[in-house]
């Protein structure tokens, strides 16, 4: 039966007489790339949690991974570490005290990143940004009514505001960091702007207006 199978596999197989080589099956071309193998397996992880991610070349490549890695719900909060049997105390979210640190938690639902939504959308002069999931999160810049290159900059600005609170909670985790509204808003501002006026085609943005409206 299994000479049979593998007979009938063999059937639709031809072979010629020539050197056996190796071939890369990526997208550009039959040479090996980096980028190609970053595209493959980025496409494979994007069928596999079934949240598409628009990567993005304007924000850091840390920043991205970072982001990929909430969209899967794979950033190591208090709860994800708990589910791993890491001793975290109280699994207490770290910034409002007031719910379960889970990754929707820290990014959408604590009180001190709807603050940070909430001043970032004022900023950008959009609706407010409300998401009950990191996934519906990154996807809000679609539902702006925005041209091409001002939708990417918003997009930009919403990576680089999930990594600042990220980065706002290591603070308070692991440095005894105070929060502040304010003080996090104003590194979103000026560290979006160096990022994608440097990573962009956006190459006039000026700081005067960036800070009245990036947008």
């Amino acid at each position: 039966m299994e000479l049979q199978d593998c007979l009938r596999m063999l059937n639709n197989c031809y072979t010629q007489d020539k050197e056996d080589k190796w071939k890369w099956l990526g997208k550009s071309s039959e040479a090996f790339s980096v980028s190609d193998m970053k595209d493959l397996l980025f496409d494979a992880s994007n069928q596999v949690t079934n949240n598409p991610l628009n990567w993005s070349k304007w924000v850091p490549k840390k920043v991205m991974i970072f982001v990929w890695q909430a969209n899967q719900n794979r950033i190591p909060t208090k709860m994800e570490l708990s589910k791993r049997n890491v001793n975290v105390g109280s699994a207490i979210c770290s910034l409002c005290s007031e719910g379960e640190e889970s990754c929707d938690h820290l990014l959408n639902e604590c009180a001190f990143a709807a603050h940070i939504w909430s001043a970032v959308s004022s900023w950008c002069k959009v609706s407010p940004i409300y998401a009950f999931s990191v996934p519906e999160l990154l996807n809000v810049y679609k539902n702006v009514n925005l041209p091409k290159i001002k939708g990417n900059i918003f997009y930009g600005i919403i990576l680089t505001t999930c990594w600042i609170i990220w980065k706002t909670r290591n603070e308070c985790v692991f440095s005894s960091g105070i929060l502040n509204v304010t003080k996090a808003v104003e590194e979103i501002k000026s560290c979006s702007f160096l990022w994608i006026k440097n990573r962009s085609p956006c190459k006039d943005l000026v700081w005067k207006e960036w800070t009245k409206c990036p947008l």
